[in-house]
């Protein structure tokens, strides 16, 4: 598989390292909220750049974890989130 990360760089792939993403990295400022809604609470914000942990999947929502915070945010703002 050809892969290309958040600063455009490609490389390759075999494709049984390829799994479901256990981490992501943030593309822009996102907002993590208290549920998988664009609704929901917001708790915190997270900077483009960061890198977090990946702790639950919902449809088109990853909910996320970086430097002690963590929730909900959309995969529009996230490179590797699998969708």
């Amino acid at each position: 598989r050809k892969v290309r990360d958040p600063d455009g760089v490609e490389c390759w792939m075999h494709k049984s390292t390829r799994r479901a993403a256990t981490h992501v990295v943030t593309l822009v400022d996102v907002d993590l909220r208290a549920a998988p809604d664009a609704g929901a609470l917001v708790r915190a914000r997270l900077a483009a750049g960061v890198v977090a942990k990946v702790l639950d999947r919902r449809r088109d929502w990853r909910r996320i974890s970086a430097s002690g915070l963590d929730g909900w945010t959309h995969v529009n703002g996230l490179w590797g989130a699998d969708r």
